[in-house]
């Protein structure tokens, strides 16, 4: 099969090797050049077959897997039952810091109008309103 020819006199240089390229793709780019064919078929995986029969000890949990343990709900430190879960009132506060002063600790540490879920432990919530450290504690 013959390409497209381009005038000898029009090739010099760099722009010549860049035009014959362009040519010679052009000359195969027409041609019925296809993929080799796909197989027939699909072969099967391969199993080995021990892996059907699993034998020997089981490692892991035993029972359905679940496995439950009681944790204190003050193990980090923060007594939950006041504030947002993001918030960490101290479970025990610093040994100088008096109990009608706990308030004024805490907001220095910037919680301040604390909810109160349960029982209010540390008492900071004198006025029973459901939120510590507010208007009136």
């Amino acid at each position: 099969m013959k390409g497209p020819t381009v005038p000898r006199r029009y090739l010099t240089g760099t722009a010549s090797a860049v035009i014959a390229a362009a040519v010679a793709f052009a000359m195969f780019a027409d041609t019925d050049q296809t993929a080799s064919a796909a197989p027939a078929s699909t072969p099967a995986p391969h199993i080995l077959p021990f892996a059907d029969t699993p034998k020997g000890p089981k490692h892991g949990p035993s029972g359905n897997g679940n496995i439950s343990k009681k944790v204190e709900s003050s193990i980090d430190g923060c007594d939950h039952r006041y504030g947002t879960a993001a918030q960490c009132v101290p479970w025990t506060l610093p040994a100088g810091v008096k109990n009608k002063d706990h308030c004024s600790w805490l907001g220095e540490h910037g919680l301040r109008a604390l909810r109160v879920v349960g029982d209010d432990r540390l008492k900071l919530d004198r006025n029973r309103d459901g939120i510590a450290c507010g208007t009136g504690d």
